[in-house]
């Protein structure tokens, strides 16, 4: 693992002091983050614990959280502080925002608009993405080859509480998670070896083989190493990566890369450029969608060098975020950039064959480390070509044929792989 400067070491130090200094002070915070109920005539702390808290016996805490002199008697219009782990839970639901590919909720297709319930499983295929959010307004897309369960999902009918748990089986997730008052929204999620805590943060997590795998972009995670117990907190511009044997560390993420200049359009049916050096990149990973705040995901970008490639895009406008790949497999900071595709169709035409004595000359427009497909048939369906062939020159000397009428055609093959469109047809006579 990658040492981090005694600066920044003191700096998470004291990052979990402020936070131990925060649980001994968390009535005064609770306080300030209760739920409140005013008093109405008629109440009693027995009825309200049996209608609004958690557990019947709850009345005690309620008396004692309130310094009440008398915990049976209370009055209209007085003010009652309860903490919101207090209160009643009930089922809550995630909903999908959207689908590309094919994703599955409990083993059927998922829709736009799906409800997401308590012990629900949302999988992702190779290609495949999806979004979820949650009813506190965080977000959730979910990457290709993705399996998730929803573990537990409850909300409180006061306030804005909702309680989530997730289980990451498989793949990747990056999140934003809206910031509530303190223990009004919780989410945690559990892979393999880790757990992680999240509150006002946007991050990314996976589980990948055997390893868990976090980076955060910005704010603060908590994680919790399965195996060993230890703990463990992850700020912005930081990751870690959590085997089950060793324990984890803090791992300072890439810097954000820098995009080339790109073309006005992409006009081949794959996108290619190649990005600068960025010290540390083994390579890039990211996601290419439709908005920019990537809540339409339509592409997965996966390059293990400084070459981007990315096919399957239709013509129209595209927001492509990339982050570099270092030594641990940790995804860095992202960059975002917008492009626009707009396909002209790929091909070369041959010109009008030259003849000599015993010769049928073929010229065309070339291009440097390209191979192209060759055709002559009697029909311009060409079901039975009298020549096919594939070259990399850029003209053609042939053996003259048999006086007639024929078709001629050419298809390229840049050099990169990218294959063209056949040219029409090109009929001609030999004398």
């Amino acid at each position: 693992m990658r040492r981090i400067g005694e600066s920044v070491r003191r700096y998470f130090v004291a990052m979990l002091w402020v936070l131990c200094v925060l649980g001994q002070t968390a009535h005064a915070q609770e306080e300030a983050n209760d739920y409140v109920y005013r008093v109405k005539q008629g109440d009693t702390l027995s009825r309200l614990a049996q209608e609004v808290l958690d557990r019947p016996s709850r009345w005690a805490d309620v008396a004692k959280y309130n310094k009440l002199p008398n915990g049976h008697l209370i009055h209209p219009g007085e003010e009652l502080h309860m903490q919101f782990a207090w209160l009643k839970n009930y089922p809550a639901e995630a909903r999908i925002e959207s689908v590309s590919g094919e994703v599955l909720l409990n083993g059927k297709a998922a829709k736009v608009g799906d409800a997401v319930p308590n012990g629900a499983v949302v999988k992702t295929s190779k290609g495949a993405f999806a979004r979820m959010v949650l009813p506190d307004g965080s977000t959730m897309n979910m990457s290709e080859n993705t399996n998730i369960e929803a573990t537990k999902l409850e909300q409180k009918k006061q306030g804005s509480y909702f309680n989530a748990t997730f289980r990451l089986v498989s793949g990747r997730i990056d999140a934003v998670k809206q910031k509530y008052a303190e223990g009004q929204a919780p989410l945690l999620i559990r892979a393999r070896n880790a757990t992680i805590g999240i509150r006002g943060t946007h991050f990314r997590f996976g589980q990948e083989d055997s390893n868990t795998k976090l980076e955060v972009e910005n704010g603060l995670v908590g994680l919790e190493a399965e195996k060993k117990g230890e703990s463990l907190a992850v700020g912005g511009g930081y990751g870690t990566v959590a085997d089950g044997v060793s324990t984890p560390q803090l791992i300072p993420l890439l810097l954000a890369p820098k995009y080339p200049a790109l073309p006005v359009e992409f006009q081949r049916q794959t996108v290619r450029f190649t990005m600068p050096g960025l010290s540390g990149a083994q390579g890039y990973r990211g996601e290419v969608a439709r908005d920019a705040e990537f809540s339409r995901i339509v592409a997965a970008v996966s390059a293990p060098g400084d070459l981007i490639k990315i096919g399957g895009l239709a013509d129209g406008n595209y927001w492509m975020r990339l982050r570099g790949v270092d030594e641990h497999g940790l995804q860095g900071m992202e960059a975002k950039t917008p492009f626009v595709v707009k396909l002209r169709p790929y091909k070369v035409m041959p010109n009008m064959p030259e003849f000599e004595s015993d010769k049928l000359l073929v010229r065309w427009g070339g291009e440097a480390g390209a191979r192209y497909e060759f055709q002559i048939a009697s029909g311009n369906d060409f079901a039975f070509p009298l020549v096919s062939l594939v070259t990399r020159e850029s003209h053609l000397d042939l053996p003259r044929p048999e006086s007639g009428r024929y078709f001629m055609r050419l298809r390229p093959t840049d050099s990169e792989g990218e294959r063209g469109e056949w040219s029409a047809p090109l009929a001609f006579t030999v004398p």
